[in-house]
C-alpha cells in the first residue's frame, strides 16, 4: 500500500467516526415569544376589487364571508395612511368613493367582523390610478343679510345639480363667547331638499339672548344619479343679543301693534295686534300675507295661541307672538309682535 492510499484511508475513517458520534443539545426550558390573535378565531381575508366607474367613482366590491355580521373599510391616498371609512351600510358587500381626483392612486383594505366582533384578516385592492375626477364637492358659503331677524343667505352650485339636500345645523351657547360654542354636539338639525342654489333661511326658533352658530351641509342629485360628496359651509356666528323680535317695521297706534315684512317680489305680510289683553281673556290677531299664517307663541305661560290666530293670556308678563307664512315666491316670512299680558 502505497503512502498516498494510507493517507487517504486514514481520512475516511477519521471522517466516519466523527459523523458518528451524537449531537449535543441544550435540554434547558425554552422561553418562545407571546402568540398573536389565534387565526382560527378570525375570519378569512376578503378578496376585494376596485375600479372606476363612468361618472369618475371607484366602486369596491367582495364577496361575502361566511360567518360575518359586518365589515370594516379602510382607504388610503399615498402618501396619506390608510384611513377607516364609515361604511353607509356595513352589512353591504360593496362601498363606492365618490370623492375621487384625477392623477391619484387609491386603495382600499377590507376586512369581515363575526359575530362575536372579533376582525378578520384584511384583503386588499389592487391600487387603482384615477384617470377622471368623481362629482364635485358643492361650495357653499353662508352670509348674515339681516341681523333682526335673522337672515342668512346660503348659496351654492354644481354643474348638471338636479337638486339638492341640505342639512341645517344650529349651535347655541350659555356664554357671550362665541369661542366656547361646542360644534361636536349641535341641539337643532332641520333638512331640507330644492332645485334653487341659493335659498334666504329667515326661521330660527332658537331663542337665546347669546351668540348662536350655524353651519349648511348640501349634497348634489345628479341627474346621471351620481350623489355629490357633502360641501359644509363656514361655521356663521350669529350676533349675541339678538333674536326673531319683529319682521321688519313695528309701530304702536291706539293701543294696537302692527308688524310687518316686505321684500321685493313678495307679498307683503302685515300682522295687527293688541299691544296688551287681560289675564284669562282672548283676542284674535289676523295677518294679511299670501298663504295663511302658522302662530307660535315663545313663552306659552304667558300667553297661548291656537291656529286660527285666538290668544289667550295665561298669566302676567310679556311675550312674543310669532306668525309665519309663505310669501308669493315662495319663500318663508317671519313676523313676530310684543304683546303684554296684564292681570
Amino acid at each position: 500500500m502505497t503512502p498516498r492510499v494510507k493517507r487517504l484511508l486514514a481520512g475516511a475513517i477519521c471522517t466516519l467516526i466523527a459523523s458518528s458520534q451524537p449531537v449535543a443539545q441544550d435540554s434547558g426550558p425554552v422561553t418562545r415569544p407571546l402568540s398573536g390573535p389565534n387565526l382560527t378565531d378570525r375570519l378569512p381575508a376578503p378578496k376585494p376589487t376596485a375600479s372606476q366607474d363612468s361618472y369618475g367613482r371607484i366602486v369596491v366590491s367582495w364577496a361575502p364571508i361566511e360567518g360575518a355580521v359586518s365589515y370594516r373599510l379602510w382607504r388610503s391616498v399615498p402618501p396619506t395612511p390608510t384611513a377607516a371609512v364609515a361604511l353607509p351600510d356595513p352589512k353591504q358587500t360593496s362601498y363606492v368613493d365618490p370623492d375621487v381626483k384625477s392623477g391619484s392612486t387609491y386603495y382600499y383594505l377590507v376586512a369581515a367582523v363575526n359575530e362575536a366582533g372579533i376582525e378578520g384578516l384584511r384583503g386588499a385592492t389592487t391600487p387603482v390610478a384615477a384617470t377622471m375626477s368623481g362629482p364635485p364637492t358643492p361650495t357653499v358659503t353662508a352670509k348674515l343679510e339681516q341681523p333682526n331677524p335673522f337672515q342668512v343667505l346660503v348659496s351654492f352650485a354644481v354643474e348638471n345639480a338636479r337638486n339638492y339636500e341640505i342639512v341645517r345645523t344650529m349651535y347655541r351657547l350659555s356664554s357671550t363667547d362665541p369661542l366656547q360654542i361646542d360644534h361636536s354636539r349641535p341641539p337643532e338639525t332641520v333638512q331640507r331638499v330644492m332645485a334653487n342654489t341659493s335659498f334666504t333661511d329667515s326661521y330660527f326658533p332658537i331663542i337665546s339672548s347669546y351668540a348662536r352658530s350655524v353651519s349648511y351641509t348640501v349634497r348634489a342629485n345628479l341627474w346621471n344619479g351620481v350623489v355629490t360628496p357633502a360641501g359644509t359651509s363656514n361655521a356663521l356666528i350669529l350676533p349675541a343679543g339678538v333674536g326673531m323680535t319683529t319682521g321688519g317695521t313695528t309701530s304702536t297706534t291706539g293701543g294696537a301693534n302692527t308688524s310687518s315684512a316686505a321684500v321685493a317680489g313678495s307679498t307683503t305680510f302685515t300682522v295687527a295686534a293688541p299691544a296688551t289683553v287681560k289675564n284669562g281673556a282672548t283676542t284674535s290677531l289676523s295677518a294679511s300675507s299670501g298663504s295663511p299664517a302658522r302662530w307660535v307663541s315663545l313663552n306659552e305661560s304667558v300667553a297661548t295661541v291656537d291656529a286660527s290666530g285666538t290668544v289667550t293670556g295665561r298669566s302676567a308678563g310679556n311675550t312674543q307672538i310669532v306668525a309665519l307664512a309663505t310669501s308669493s315666491d315662495g319663500s318663508l316670512r317671519v313676523v313676530a309682535i310684543t304683546l303684554s299680558v296684564t292681570p
